[in-house]
């Protein structure tokens, strides 16, 4: 099975988590789900690097490594042109004032009230869902 190595940055924004409805495209994995911002790790690139890269290609934000807090380390089954895949997934936070407007590039944004994200569990990603279940809800 083809394995992936990815970051993702969960961002925080006052009472509230933002992320992204995934579009609806076979070719890509986990396909209309809602998921972290993050993607691929460059060659060359260190985990930091490149979840401050993602976050700034998919959303109007301006982050820097240094802004991004390690939250851990997830494994998960997903999908990847219709195949499963395994990914490990290096998850970031970043805090953002809630007087920014977040602006989503790719996919829609989706926000969740933080008291209300274990209802959403279903709606995620394998690896925004365990990013949930291991670092935020289990932390409570």
């Amino acid at each position: 099975m083809e394995q992936f190595r990815i970051v993702m940055t969960l961002i925080e924004q006052g009472d509230n988590y933002v992320l992204q409805r995934r579009d609806v495209d076979p070719k890509i994995g986990a396909a209309g789900l809602v998921g972290c911002f993050g993607g691929k790790i460059e060659k060359g690139e260190s985990a930091e690097e490149a979840a401050a890269r993602e976050t700034n290609e998919e959303t109007n934000l301006a982050a820097k490594p240094k802004d991004l807090n390690f939250l851990g380390s997830v494994d998960v089954i997903s999908d990847f042109n219709g195949q499963p895949i395994k990914v490990n997934s290096q998850v970031f936070r970043l805090e953002i004032d809630p007087k920014i407007e977040i602006i989503a590039s790719d996919g829609q944004r989706v926000i969740y009230p933080k008291e209300d994200a274990s209802f959403h569990l279903s709606e995620m990603t394998p690896a925004t869902r365990a990013t949930f279940e291991n670092f935020i809800l289990g932390s409570s």
